[in-house]
């Protein structure tokens, strides 16, 4: 996906957690980096990024007004802070990121803030206590930024008892869990950062496969996007748990039988998501020899 602007998280792997650990909501919105500097002479600077690092016009307006209801209680020097950008009214992420990219101002925004950096390589839970002390003081009684809620489990035990007595609903992308050692890495991901999403699957017939190539546009000798079969409709489909060595062999078979293709079925994984005609980040899962 490039340079991120943010932590990234890894999927959901229970023995790799560290306690004590946080659990939280995970939003099906956009995420927004909000950093407000404030150097020695008392001028400020504000940006507010995208995870793929654009700045949008649309939120300008909602960020100016953070800066400025937080200035007095944030220490002098760069202050980030990352949320979930919801709509109060608008839903799906595909709604919510297509109207943050109109770059239009829009008052129906609303801010889940769930991390928070000062610049120093703090632990999640210390971050977590400094953005919690930032709302308390400055941000209590506000309807468009919000705070996350975190629940801590003490250990392993706590944790999956939580996950198997509370179901993911229905209008829930899923959950993030935090290890509170998690250490501030942008574009990178942890162990101490993972998400657990509602993956529903659908099996397609593969009817193309694409050569991958490299960020030069260097042809790669393997395959790269696989095309499917949706209800009559072509999608894209990324290649998934496909390995290396597989992704070779596939294109080795496609250049070899394209004329006569025998259109195999696979088995794809998704995030749901009603807003889409076709299927949101489908990737390929595994093949499925008894449904050809």
């Amino acid at each position: 996906m490039g340079d991120a602007t943010i932590p990234l998280s890894k999927g959901f792997n229970i023995d790799k957690v560290s306690f004590p650990s946080f659990i939280s909501e995970k939003y099906d919105g956009m995420p927004i980096k909000v950093t407000m500097d404030r150097d020695d002479k008392g001028e400020d600077s504000l940006s507010y990024l995208s995870r793929q690092g654009t700045q949008n016009v649309s939120v300008k307006e909602d960020a100016m007004s953070l800066s400025r209801i937080t200035r007095d209680f944030r220490e002098q020097g760069e202050t980030v802070m990352l949320a979930e950008v919801t709509h109060k009214s608008i839903k799906g992420f595909k709604n919510i990121s297509g109207t943050i990219r109109r770059q239009e101002h829009n008052s129906g925004f609303i801010w889940n803030f769930f991390d928070f950096y000062q610049g120093d390589p703090d632990a999640f839970y210390i971050r977590q206590q400094q953005l919690e002390d930032l709302f308390y003081f400055a941000l209590s009684d506000s309807q468009k930024f919000r705070l996350v809620k975190q629940i801590k489990h003490e250990n392993k035990a706590a944790l999956q008892k939580y996950l198997d007595e509370t179901p993911i609903r229905l209008d829930q992308e899923g959950w993030v869990i935090r290890s509170h050692n998690d250490i501030w890495a942008e574009n990178s991901r942890s162990w101490g950062y993972q998400k657990i999403v509602v993956t529903p699957s659908e099996d397609l017939k593969l009817i193309q496969v694409d050569e991958a190539e490299s960020a030069d546009g260097v042809p790669l000798n393997m395959a790269g996007k696989l095309w499917a079969d949706y209800n009559g409709n072509k999608i894209g489909v990324g290649p998934g748990k496909l390995t290396h060595p597989e992704r070779k062999e596939l294109w080795k078979l496609w250049l070899a039988t394209k004329d006569n293709w025998h259109k195999p079925m696979m088995e794809v994984t998704y995030k749901k998501d009603d807003t889409y005609t076709a299927l949101r980040e489908a990737r390929f899962t595994c093949w499925r020899p008894d449904k050809d």
